[in-house]
């Protein structure tokens, strides 16, 4: 008996030392005695990323990606934040709020990161949310949606511009252009029904008339019948409102199905692939939005950008695709500076430090001290014309001198 106690004993002592040794090598922090939520005083920062890798909204989700990886390439080269260098645990979340919530969980529960930058997808971020906030983690999220800033949140926070602006921009477009009878296409992500809900909401101060809506699911290709029912309607402007993927398509059906008027719409029009997709018939397209990708470095709107794209054409060899590669690198670099000026890496003094954080991205200057969870405040106005974005200003000067 004293010997099968002692072998007993071996035994337990055994697997006790395999599992401790599982726990260090796997980096989970919280088996350590300076554990501060999350992270450690090893030399890593973990920073979780979870956006769209695979599916319908790859091009957009892996264009973030690449914004982090960039930053944290150029942070950890030049030392890393306060010498310890930023190391990224990234998931797909398949633009699936289901899947969301299950790498979200993953990345606070199992991964145990110090910061996460979160999807593009804003459904995404408001299914993940309460995560986020139980576990106290910070988040800088890169969709544009309205409906999870402002809404009391402590720990999520927008590292781009609020939507909200642009739906105000796409407003003025529409009544800038004089358009009296409006067709809308509208997607079914949470994304475009927000948004065209908040427009139509603002079209009421208006003299637009709203006469004929449809709407498409997302990854539909053919438009056929719902551009049909808007030619039907003697439109003078349709609105889109959607994903990128979605936009060129759209564009060359309503120019070969017989509509030459102008086409409106929001922030995802600035992705260069729309252009490319769409061909000359994007131009008349009029659109609101935060960043948009210039046609050559050269055309960068301020030192920032520049430097991005210097960066970013040396990393991967082309331009950016779309404006969620501006996004994540300035999450990432926001990030580095709340690191740097933190007391600690626990969840409520990274929050402090957000709030009162100094830093000036390709965005513009980020200011989160009203502690709404947006940094970022106005928008821009672009039309695009002979296959080139041009500011509003300029298309409408050069209309009224012709």
């Amino acid at each position: 008996m004293k010997k099968m106690l002692s072998l007993l004993l071996t035994l337990v002592l055994a697997l006790s030392l395999v599992g401790c040794g599982n726990s260090s090598s796997s980096g989970d922090t919280s088996s350590t005695d300076d554990d501060t939520s999350g992270g450690t005083a090893s030399d890593v920062i973990k920073v979780g990323l979870y956006t769209p890798l695979t599916g319908t909204s790859a091009l957009v989700g892996t264009q973030e990606q690449m914004g982090v990886d960039l930053a944290v390439k150029q942070l950890n080269e030049a030392g890393g934040v306060n010498g310890k260098q930023i190391e990224v645990i990234a998931y797909d979340d398949q633009f699936n709020a289901e899947t969301a919530v299950k790498v979200v969980t993953r990345l606070t529960q199992t991964d145990h990161v110090n910061a996460i930058i979160g999807s593009m997808s804003s459904a995404n971020i408001l299914a993940t949310a309460d995560i986020v906030e139980d576990a106290q983690v910070l988040e800088i999220g890169c969709g544009t949606s309205p409906t999870w800033t402002n809404a009391g949140y402590d720990y999520v926070f927008r590292g781009t511009q609020n939507a909200a602006s642009f739906n105000t921009g796409i407003v003025e477009l529409l009544t800038t252009m004089g358009v009296q009878r409006l067709g809308t296409m509208i997607s079914s992500t949470e994304y475009a029904t927000t948004g065209w809900a908040e427009v139509k909401q603002q079209l009421e101060d208006t003299d637009i008339e709203v006469v004929v809506e449809t709407d498409y699911m997302a990854g539909d290709t053919d438009f056929t019948g719902q551009i049909t029912r808007i030619l039907n309607a003697d439109v003078d402007g349709v609105l889109l409102y959607g994903a990128t993927e979605d936009y060129g398509i759209e564009c060359k059906q309503l120019r070969q199905l017989g509509y030459d008027g102008y086409i409106y719409g929001s922030e995802t029009f600035a992705a260069t692939d729309v252009r490319e997709v769409a061909g000359d018939a994007a131009n008349g397209v009029l659109f609101a939005c935060g960043y948009v990708i210039p046609d050559s470095i050269e055309d960068a709107a301020t030192e920032e950008e520049k430097a991005f794209l210097e960066a970013f054409v040396e990393e991967y060899g082309e331009m950016p695709v779309s404006d969620t590669a501006y996004r994540g690198y300035d999450s990432m670099m926001l990030l580095a500076k709340v690191f740097e000026t933190a007391a600690s890496m626990d969840g409520p003094d990274l929050r402090e430090a957000l709030l009162n954080v100094d830093y000036t991205g390709i965005g513009g200057k980020f200011d989160y001290s009203d502690g709404s969870g947006d940094g970022l405040e106005g928008c821009n106005l672009f039309a695009i014309v002979d296959g080139k974005n041009v500011p509003f200003a300029t298309f409408l000067e050069n209309l009224n001198n012709a």
